[in-house]
C-alpha cells in the first residue's frame, strides 16, 4: 500500500460534483477515490461481475482496486488510461452514433445485472481508437423496487437522438454547438423542429405538448417507494399502480432500448460529399510522395511513437506511417467531417483495426470548453505532421505564416514534419501565381524561430518537405 499525494494529482473533472468519486491523474495513472459513504456500492458493483463484463467486451476501460490510499477515500480504483481525450463536438456523425450505440448496449448489460444507470451524456463516452467506451463507473445504481425503465431515457433523448436526428437533416452545424457549448436540445425545442406548425402555440401548450409523451416514461421511472408518498386520492394510486404493472410485462418507450437502437440506427446523414471528401480515395497518386515522405522520417527521427496528422482527411497516411514507422499511435485530424467520417467508418469495418484515433475540428480555431484542457494540450504527441495544407492557409484563407507556425508550436511535439508548396495552389502544367514574397528562404526564416531545421528535401516538384526539431523559446 502507498499512500496517494493529491497535491500532485490533476483532477479530470472537477467543476461538476461526482457524488460516488472523483476521478484524477496521478504519475500517468488514472484513478477513481471513492468516497466512504458510497464504498459498499461500489464494492457490490466490482463484485456483481458486470464490470468484468463490459471490459470483456471492449465496451469500458479494465479497472481494478489500485495499492495506493488516502484518508478522503474508502478505496482507489485504477483505470486503463484511454489518450487522446476527444470531444462530443469533436466527433463525426458516424462516431457520434457508435458513442450512442455503446451507451445503449451498456444499458442491455447492466440491466442483466439488475442495475441501472443514472448518467449518459456524451462526456461519459472516450474513444480508444475507432471503439468507443463507456468511463463513468459512478453512474451505475442498483434498480429500485417498482422502477421498470431506463431512468436515462429522457437524457438519451436530449444527448444523443436530438443531435444526431437535426445532424442527418444537414444541420450538422447547429448540432455540434449544441454539444460544444453542453446545451442540450430541449424537448420542446426539438418538437419545433420536427412539427414547425407548433411555432403558433403558446409556450406553455408548447411545453405540455412536448412533455406528454413523455409521461409513460416519467411513471416507468418512478420506484415504488415514490409511488407511495404521492399525495393523490387512493383511486388514482390503483391506476397509477396499474400502468406501472403493464409497463412490467410488455416493453415500453422508457425501457425499449431495441427501439431506441433502432432509431439510432436507420439515422444517416443526407450529404456525405464535400470538396475533399475524396481526396485520400486515389491514393495511388500520392504513394510514391508519401512513400518518400516516410523515408525522410525514418532517416531523420528515431524512437517515436506517437504521431497527429494535420489535415489528414481519411487517415491514409496516417495507416502508413503504423505500417512503415516506429510510430505505433496515430491522431488523424481534419475540419472536413466527412473525410474524417469516410476513415472512421472504414477502420471500423476492417477486421485488423489500425491504432488511429479520428478528430474533427478546425485546426486554426478549435473550440475550448470551459473545465477541460484546451485541445493543443490533449493531443500532445512525438511528432505534428502538416502536409499540403499550408499553401491554402496562407494563399487562400490568408493566415499570418507566424501565426500558422505558432499553432503548430503549441501542440508541444518535440518535431515537426511539414510540406511547403513554392508554386502555391499549381495544377501540373499550368501557370504559377503566387506573390513575390512567397519563396522557401521566406518560409524556413519563418520556421526557424521556433524550429531548429534537420531535414529539407524536394519529394515532388510542387513540395518541399521539412523536418524541424522544436526550440525552447
Amino acid at each position: 500500500m502507498s499512500k496517494l499525494n493529491l497535491s500532485k494529482a490533476t483532477y479530470v473533472q472537477h467543476r461538476q460534483k461526482d457524488m460516488v468519486g472523483e476521478v484524477f491523474e496521478f504519475e500517468g495513472q488514472i484513478l477513481r477515490g471513492i468516497f466512504k459513504d458510497y464504498s459498499d456500492d461500489v464494492r457490490e458493483l466490482l463484485s456483481s461481475g458486470l464490470i468484468d463484463n463490459l471490459v470483456d467486451q471492449g465496451l469500458f476501460p479494465e479497472t481494478k482496486v489500485s495499492d495506493f490510499t488516502h484518508p478522503k477515500y474508502a478505496i482507489i480504483l485504477k483505470h486503463d488510461k484511454i489518450w487522446p481525450v476527444t470531444l462530443p463536438h469533436e466527433w463525426s456523425f458516424q462516431m457520434y452514433k457508435s458513442a450512442s450505440l455503446c451507451i445503449l448496449k451498456v444499458a442491455e448489460i447492466a440491466r442483466r445485472y439488475g442495475y441501472n444507470m443514472k448518467d449518459c451524456h456524451a462526456l461519459n463516452i472516450l474513444f480508444s481508437g475507432s471503439t468507443p467506451l463507456f468511463v463513468d463507473l459512478g453512474s451505475f445504481v442498483k434498480n429500485q423496487k417498482g422502477v421498470v425503465g431506463w431512468r436515462c431515457h429522457e437524457e438519451f433523448l436530449r444527448s444523443y437522438v436530438y443531435p444526431l436526428v437535426i445532424w442527418s437533416s444537414g444541420l450538422n452545424v447547429t448540432s455540434k454547438s449544441s454539444l460544444a457549448f453542453g446545451h442540450l436540445i430541449t424537448h420542446e425545442e426539438y418538437s419545433l423542429f420536427e412539427l414547425k406548425m407548433l411555432r403558433i402555440l403558446p409556450r406553455p401548450v408548447l411545453k405540455f405538448f412536448a412533455f406528454f409523451p413523455l409521461i409513460s416514461t416519467k411513471i416507468a421511472n418512478m420506484p415504488a417507494e415514490r409511488v407511495k408518498q404521492i399525495r393523490l386520492s387512493s383511486g388514482f394510486k390503483i391506476c397509477l399502480k396499474m400502468v406501472k404493472k403493464i409497463q412490467a410485462r410488455r416493453f415500453n418507450k422508457a425501457s425499449d432500448l431495441n427501439r431506441l437502437r433502432k432509431r439510432v440506427l436507420a439515422l444517416n446523414l443526407r450529404h456525405q460529399k464535400s470538396l475533399w471528401s475524396d481526396y485520400h480515395n486515389r491514393i495511388y497518386q500520392k504513394a510514391k510522395r508519401f512513400d518518400r515522405i516516410v523515408d525522410v522520417i525514418n532517416d531523420n527521427i528515431s524512437g517515436a511513437r506517437s504521431a497527429l496528422d494535420i489535415a489528414g482527411n481519411q487517415g491514409r497516411f496516417s495507416e502508413i506511417l503504423l505500417e512503415k514507422t516506429s510510430i505505433s499511435k496515430v491522431i488523424c485530424q481534419d475540419f472536413d467531417e466527412a473525410a474524417i467520417d469516410a476513415g472512421f467508418f472504414r477502420i471500423t469495418k476492417e477486421s485488423d483495426k489500425k491504432n488511429i484515433d479520428f478528430i474533427n475540428y478546425n485546426f486554426m480555431s478549435p473550440l475550448s470548453r470551459k473545465g477541460i484542457k484546451p485541445v493543443n494540450e490533449r493531443l500532445q504527441c512525438d511528432i505534428t505532421i502538416c502536409l499540403a495544407l499550408l499553401h491554402h492557409l496562407i494563399l487562400s484563407q490568408k493566415y499570418n505564416l507566424e501565426t500558422i507556425i505558432q499553432e503548430l508550436y503549441d501542440y508541444g511535439s518535440e518535431y515537426l514534419v511539414v510540406e511547403f508548396m513554392p508554386k502555391g495552389l499549381w495544377l501540373y502544367g499550368g501557370e504559377v501565381n503566387v506573390p513575390s514574397w512567397y519563396t522557401s528562404s521566406w518560409f524556413k526564416d519563418k520556421m526557424t524561430a521556433r524550429y531548429s531545421i534537420i531535414a529539407e528535401e524536394q519529394v515532388e516538384e510542387n513540395y518541399i518537405l521539412f523536418i524541424g526539431k522544436r526550440k525552447i523559446v
